[in-house]
């Protein structure tokens, strides 16, 4: 059974539109595919909204995430989310850690600066990666700073998450563009976000200041 503050979050919208709800575990980078080929109705995934995902998805602000980096517990290299040129870090496929945040880190800290560029290892999902970052065949991960924190409790003797964030962003849900459902989805995320359960929903996880006020449709990324 899915749990996490997501599958919440899909629960609450299917019982705001008197909807069943199925939900499918599957690899980040299979969802697109599968919105625009009406395998799934909408997903709530922490997802970013890139322009390249703009022009094919619908998507809706619902909470606010960032990108963080974990690392072995105790830190033994020193890094800092600033001091990973030359490094491994790992990716999952699909993200916008693989696609844009962890190329304008390594251009902006490395490479403009005349140091090596931060190697970006991608993997099927954020397990593997967090797998080899235990087995030492990583030197860090870059990831959704909820799901690492998170991690990283359940975890606590094996990883840890650098304090700073490499940025912080509003994530969305996201249905195929131009979808006969973005309309009522939006209004039902609204819905939610202005009643009691939207709170406890994130309190429930450890998410405390990560609310919003607006399910806004959303705007490509910084």
């Amino acid at each position: 059974t899915p749990i996490g503050f997501n599958p919440d979050m899909a629960r609450l919208i299917a019982a705001k539109l008197g909807v069943k709800l199925q939900v499918d575990n599957v690899k980040f980078d299979t969802i697109i595919p599968g919105l625009q080929g009406g395998r799934f109705d909408f997903t709530a995934t922490t997802m970013g909204a890139t322009a390249e995902r703009l022009k094919v998805l619908d998507m809706i602000n619902y909470f606010q995430n960032g990108t963080g980096v974990a690392v072995p517990r105790g830190n033994p290299q020193k890094l800092g989310v600033h001091e990973l040129c030359g490094r491994r870090i790992g990716v999952q496929s699909g993200s916008t850690q693989e696609l844009k945040w962890l190329p304008q880190l390594s251009e902006k800290d490395c490479t403009s600066q005349g140091k090596p560029a931060i190697t970006g290892v991608t993997l099927p999902s954020v397990n593997d990666a967090l797998t080899q970052l235990a087995s030492k065949r990583l030197d860090a991960v870059m990831y959704d700073f909820t799901s690492l924190a998170w991690a990283a409790k359940q975890q606590s003797e094996v990883l840890e998450v650098l304090p700073e964030r490499v940025v912080t962003a509003i994530v969305n849900v996201a249905l195929p563009k131009g979808s006969a459902l973005t309309p009522a989805l939006q209004a039902a995320i609204q819905s939610i976000i202005d009643s009691p359960k939207y709170a406890e929903a994130l309190d429930r996880w450890g998410f405390q200041g990560l609310s919003i006020k607006t399910a806004a449709m959303a705007v490509p990324l910084g």
